[in-house]
């Protein structure tokens, strides 16, 4: 987290007297110490890759991270009250598991239909679909990077119950969204906002297992609504929307954006696309499962 904050503080052109001061004293220690050189990712992504990137965007983002943190914490009483079962009795690593998932579900719940009303609306971006900017879309990716960045600090420090596939899917939408804001694909960037769309449904199924739904009716619904929703937001729109986005990228029609940028876009855009079958492949495996509850950990 600090690495990328400073990062974006040597890569804003708002913030001459701030960056100068973060290259001077930390570039010297962190090449000392790791051989790595601060100064050379800054000029090469600032000259690159993130000429576009302001100082606002920043601001939203640090704003976001804090918000999706204060949504974890706070969810606790929410939690508590609707299920004082499933979160009441649970261990406090499972508590901390509710919690997460509350937090992913509001995130979803906003940005989806936000998005959707832009990629159906916004004119500046359906009428330049490579090249068109639009502040409303850059501000929903800017509370999304904010996400990202809180989730990936919660998948370092619980990584034992995250796990690799969490951390990488994290890091590479993060940094997806912030190759959006140099700008480039903006309209793209909207539609890959609707995979979130299966968040709340998963989150809910293993919400209810944890809290000992019974009702093998609403568990069967719900379930199937999540691989549906995922085969068709993430598979079906996702895979055709991701062959499209390197096809733009690799015949050249898109030269304009900044090298680096488009490199991440395609990379990231592949290694997503695997993560979702294989995340859909083990959301077909957990369905099939007979639910059961974790068993709860806390003392009497």
């Amino acid at each position: 987290f600090l690495f990328f904050f400073l990062l974006c503080l040597c890569c804003i052109q708002e913030m001459d007297i701030v960056r100068e001061v973060v290259i001077g004293t930390v570039t010297p220690l962190l090449k000392e110490k790791t051989g790595f050189d601060l100064r050379v990712v800054r000029e090469y992504l600032y000259e690159n890759a993130i000429r576009g990137f302001q100082l606002d965007f920043l601001l939203t983002i640090i704003t976001a991270a804090l918000f999706w943190a204060f949504v974890f914490f706070f969810s606790a009483p929410v939690l508590r009250f609707l299920s004082p079962k499933g979160y009441g009795e649970a261990s406090a690593h499972q508590r901390s598991q509710w919690r997460n998932r509350a937090s992913s579900s509001v995130h979803a719940l906003f940005v989806t239909p936000v998005a959707l009303f832009f990629v159906l609306t916004d004119e500046a971006l359906i009428n330049d679909k490579h090249f068109g900017i639009s502040p409303n879309a850059e501000f929903l990716f800017c509370v999304s990077i904010g996400y990202f960045l809180y989730d990936l600090f919660l998948c370092v420090i619980d990584f034992k119950s995250q796990g690799f596939a969490f951390l990488m899917h994290a890091v590479l939408c993060g940094f997806t969204y912030i190759c959006v804001l140099c700008p480039a694909l903006e309209w793209y960037g909207l539609v890959f906002l609707l995979f979130e769309a299966s968040t709340p449904f998963i989150n809910l199924q293993w919400m209810m297992i944890q809290a000992g739904v019974k009702n093998n009716a609403l568990l069967a619904t719900n379930g199937a609504l999540a691989a549906l929703v995922f085969f068709l937001f993430r598979l079906v729109m996702g895979t055709y929307s991701l062959y499209v986005v390197d096809h733009t990228i690799l015949s050249g029609q898109v030269d304009p954006i900044p090298l680096f940028a488009r490199a991440f876009f395609v990379a990231s855009g592949s290694l997503l696309g695997v993560l979702n079958y294989f995340w859909f492949y083990k959301i077909l495996s957990f369905l099939k499962k007979k639910p059961t509850p974790v068993p709860s950990k806390k003392k009497d």
